[in-house]
């Protein structure tokens, strides 16, 4: 048994054949360009909502740490995009566990959007892993952590060919990823606290369009 947290990409390619594609997967291309897509309009009161959320992590992304970044800018951001239907809700804090090749990876994900029963997410579709760092000496590497997450939620749906999507924050900088059968890509870092938050939110509403396409 492997805790997420102690996951590396190094360790992941080596136990698992992963493969990194250095951002040359399509499905992260496609996914990314929804950022500049216009036609995913954004109305006024989800503005409003955006730029205050916007200065808030502006003001403070220096000092909270990941409770508070979790609480008063990541859960704002995934409410104004609203990820819950009959199908699929939100979860935060909960445990995610999945055997491969005999080795258990295992852990609490700070976010993730699943369905099944609602009291036990059991299909993830997507992991967010906040980490509030963004200088300085780190005990652990987030994007080896998010990618466990992720390589778990694969195999509890038990379709390699269907992408798996997820994030992860360093300080202000947002980094997207997805996993289709074992190669993983991540974006460039998006800057919250700038105009990019807008960026952010279409690729998150997006992941939106994509969750609501599968379960249909």
């Amino acid at each position: 048994m492997a805790k997420f947290k102690d996951w590396t990409q190094t360790k992941l390619k080596e136990t698992f054949g992963l493969v990194n594609k250095n951002g040359e997967c399509d499905e992260l291309k496609e996914w990314m360009r929804a950022g500049n897509d216009t036609n995913l309009l954004i109305n006024d009161r989800e503005q409003t909502e955006l730029e205050r959320i916007r200065k808030r992590l502006s003001i403070n992304a220096d000092i909270w740490n990941e409770e508070e970044l979790k609480m008063y800018f990541i859960s704002f951001l995934l409410d104004i995009v609203s990820f819950e239907s009959e199908k699929y809700k939100l979860f935060f804090e909960r445990k995610l566990s999945a055997t491969l090749n005999g080795i258990k990876l295992s852990g609490d994900v700070d976010a993730m959007i699943a369905g099944g029963n609602f009291d036990d997410p059991r299909v993830p579709y997507f992991c967010l892993h906040e980490y509030k760092q963004e200088k300085g000496k780190r005990e652990a590497d987030p994007r080896g952590q998010l990618l466990s997450e992720m390589l778990a939620a694969q195999t509890l749906n038990q379709d390699k060919t269907i992408p798996i999507y997820g994030s992860y924050m360093l300080g202000r900088l947002w980094f997207f990823g997805t996993l289709i059968n074992y190669d993983f890509c991540f974006s460039g870092g998006f800057v919250a606290d700038g105009d990019d938050i807008y960026r952010i939110f279409r690729i998150l509403r997006q992941l939106k369009c994509y969750i609501d396409a599968r379960v249909a």
